[in-house]
């Protein structure tokens, strides 16, 4: 019964059948699959099922990623006619072009750095008066 057993035990898995389906298909009653469809093997083989899939669902992601940036792009250029620049913002956060400041940061102030900093090429750096006044400008909880 053990080729019987990972039959059941796969029929389960990959079809999704119901107890009664499975006890119908192996002329089995559904004690006994029930009884099957437990215990280390039928765990284990769940464990290499589910890496099985998770491995799939990722080559699959990452072969449709170009595409998905593409959609994200286009939505978040939509979204900016209508005034709502959250998309932006999130794809900005998430490549680390932009950071959250504040407390924890998760406030909603944010910084943006383009290039490397004060002295890279075409950036100029802010004078003091600038940046006090800017510090100034926090409220006093993302100072």
């Amino acid at each position: 019964m053990p080729d019987e057993r990972r039959a059941i035990q796969q029929a389960h898995l990959a079809e999704g059948l119901t107890r009664r389906a499975l006890a119908d298909r192996f002329g089995r009653t559904r004690e006994t699959i029930a009884g099957v469809l437990q215990g280390d093997d039928f765990e284990r083989l769940c464990q290499v099922v589910e890496a099985d899939l998770a491995e799939s669902v990722l080559r699959k992601m990452k072969a449709h990623g170009v595409q998905a940036a593409n959609q994200w792009f286009k939505a978040a250029d939509k979204a900016a006619e209508k005034g709502d620049h959250k998309p932006a913002k999130d794809l900005l956060l998430h490549t680390g072009l932009l950071r959250p400041i504040g407390e924890g940061n998760t406030g909603n102030r944010v910084i943006v750095q383009i290039g490397l900093g004060p002295g890279s090429p075409g950036m100029v750096a802010p004078s003091q008066e600038e940046v006090e006044a800017a510090i100034l400008a926090l409220p006093e909880a993302d100072r």
